[in-house]
């Protein structure tokens, strides 16, 4: 058995009064993170925040920076939900600290969340700012890439346009009989009292809104359907009830759900993100230049070098990064030249037959030629197929491709029957064999070019890493796994609130780090 006063003292005596109290100062340490986070936010310009509140009489309002202070420092910390952050802000000396003793409860914390929309995408710029004035960002080298989020919505339960049809019906034929049921009543009291209503039941405004709601999902399903038809899907036209700007899209790890799908321009300097937004479906290359000239706005200039995969090689996407000067790195489903037999000096001229196994195919079973089978001239605006037959011009055409028009030219060739090669070159349900050239084909052969290079793949190499490293801390680490809002205005607004925090985080560490090592030397 320990003895009695072999345990600490405490220094406070719960019933006695103490003459010097410890301060709020004194209760958080001089380098405590938010410490650091209130220094940030106060360089910041609040002014767009504070023209929101009236200055009129009744009770004084919390200032914006002390409520934003405690929503993104509780972001840092894994406190996102108002409940969560009004008892922190009662009962945490850090939440204390940084909001002097003031106790917002949790509906003032959600709605001024919900609020302040613009302010915090301004808020998210002068984040971004105050890093480049420290050298943390140099738009040098950036990632860009997608990630998807869950919804706050349930996989089963959605709108088809059968369904939503059935529905629109059955509530067409409700407002009409409850319509007949007061006009009856409408009737009846005017011949009672001599007095009828204009204004109609309650009952029924709801019913009238609920199928302003339906006629606008409806609205909704026809233009994902016609955008399926455009792009050759043939999987049925679906949103989630519960949210219906989220879509039903394939998660990686595994089976389907209700998403929505978040893209992140990051720095490599020290992997702040420097642009942001969420998009419904996963269009995300339709949204690569725009990013780039939201870039451009913020802070003035173009990154130097932007990394992003596969799916960011779209034509447009290629034609546009030159066009704005901007160094892309993408790869692009290309054969390499060298290793090329259709590469020959005489196109007119058959490929030798010792290499013609060596040519292209579309697959690995080898059943049908690749287009890169087929040689250009650009002088004669031709191919030629690898037995040396020319494929002239025969028409243009346009095509949707992830969201985008793309104008093309066909080319066809008239002299398919009895070609000994007829079997791996033509369809069996084609006549002849054609190769369809858009007019981002010089660009593709360009960043090819620049991807074989032993430079361009060892800058790819790089994207991992940099784009990929904020979605999973922010998933794993910040726990955004699932929305907690709908719509995707308010889901834009809670991944900016994230986003935010994690630049502030990367801050306040940086910081910390640098005055670490300056009192060491001092």
């Amino acid at each position: 058995m320990a003895k009695i006063d072999y345990w600490a003292t405490p220094p406070l005596n719960r019933s006695q009064t103490v003459l010097f109290a410890p301060t709020l100062e004194d209760c958080i340490d001089e380098d405590h993170s938010v410490r650091l986070l209130d220094e940030v936010l106060s360089a910041m310009d609040w002014t767009k925040w504070e023209a929101h509140f009236p200055f009129r009489h009744g009770q004084p309002p919390i200032h914006p920076r002390k409520m934003a202070g405690a929503i993104l420092y509780g972001w840092t910390v894994r406190l996102k939900s108002g409940r969560q952050l009004e008892y922190a802000a009662r009962n945490n000396l850090d939440f204390i600290w940084l909001l002097e003793g003031l106790t917002p409860d949790h509906s003032t914390f959600c709605k001024f969340r919900a609020t302040f929309k613009d302010e915090l995408k301004d808020l998210f710029k002068q984040v971004v700012r105050y890093a480049m004035n420290l050298g943390m960002v140099k738009l040098n080298q950036v990632g860009f890439d997608g990630t998807a989020v869950k919804a706050n919505s349930s996989r089963y339960r959605t709108w088809k346009a059968e369904q939503i049809e059935r529905a629109l019906a059955a509530l067409d034929q409700q407002i009409e009989e409850l319509m007949r049921e007061a006009d009856q009543a409408d009737a009846q009291d005017a011949s009672l009292l001599g007095t009828s209503s204009d204004e109609l039941p309650e009952e029924l405004k709801d019913l009238h809104q609920r199928r302003d709601k339906l006629r606008a999902v409806s609205d909704s399903l026809e233009e994902l359907a016609e955008a399926k038809r455009r792009e050759g899907s043939k999987s049925k036209a679906q949103i989630p009830k519960a949210d219906p700007d989220s879509r039903v899209l394939l998660n990686k790890e595994g089976g389907y759900a209700a998403n929505y799908t978040p893209l992140n321009a990051v720095d490599r300097e020290f992997g702040l993100i420097v642009q942001t937004e969420v998009i419904q479906g996963n269009s995300e290359s339709v949204n690569t230049l725009t990013a780039m000239d939201s870039i451009q706005d913020a802070y003035g200039r173009y990154p130097d070098e932007v990394l992003a995969d596969t799916a960011f090689s779209t034509g447009p996407n290629l034609g546009g990064m030159e066009e704005r000067e901007i160094d892309f790195y993408s790869p692009v489903s290309a054969v390499s030249a060298e290793q090329n037999p259709a590469n020959r000096e005489d196109p007119k001229q058959p490929v030798a037959e010792t290499k013609r196994d060596d040519l292209p195919f579309r697959d690995k079973k080898k059943t049908q030629f690749d287009k890169s089978a087929f040689l250009y001239v650009e002088e004669e605006d031709t191919y030629y197929c690898p037995m040396g037959e020319p494929m002239r011009r025969e028409k243009a055409k346009g095509a949707y491709r992830s969201g985008q028009y793309i104008r093309s030219r066909v080319y066809r060739c008239h002299a398919c029957d009895g070609c000994p090669l007829r079997s791996k070159c033509v369809s069996p349900k084609s006549k002849c064999r054609t190769i369809t050239r858009d007019e981002y084909e010089p660009h593709r052969q360009r960043m090819a070019a620049k991807m074989a290079t032993d430079q361009g793949r060892e800058k790819y190499n790089q994207r991992t890493w940099i784009a990929e490293t904020p979605f999973a801390i922010l998933k794993s680490i910040f726990g955004v796994r699932q929305f907690l809002t709908r719509g995707l205005e308010n889901v834009d607004n809670e991944w900016r609130w994230a986003c935010t925090a994690f630049n502030l985080k990367k801050i306040i560490r940086q910081t910390a780090q640098l005055r670490a090592v300056a009192t060491k030397i001092g």
